[in-house]
């Protein structure tokens, strides 16, 4: 029962992310390195990635979003 609590808030969390970088991307050109800071101690903390967090990393690199700029050297090194 806990398990699909922390699943589903992991959902809502990264939905919500992914709909503050679409509609305010802007007004968060501040806060990139902090975001960018949380998506690698995320990558690097886990043996294995949740579902949710690569579809998160699937959004960035579909959309090009920003932080996709600065995360795919990460990203490229990650993956290999």
């Amino acid at each position: 029962m806990i398990y699909k609590n922390i699943n589903i808030k992991n959902f809502d969390l990264i939905l919500g992310l992914k709909i503050l970088i679409i509609g305010f991307s802007k007004q968060l050109k501040r806060e990139w390195q902090r975001i960018i800071q949380a998506i690698k101690s995320l990558c690097n903390k886990q043996s294995n990635i949740s579902l949710n967090l690569l579809s998160f990393i699937d959004f960035i690199v579909s959309y090009k979003t920003p932080i996709y700029v600065i995360l795919r050297p990460f990203l490229l090194h990650y993956v290999n």
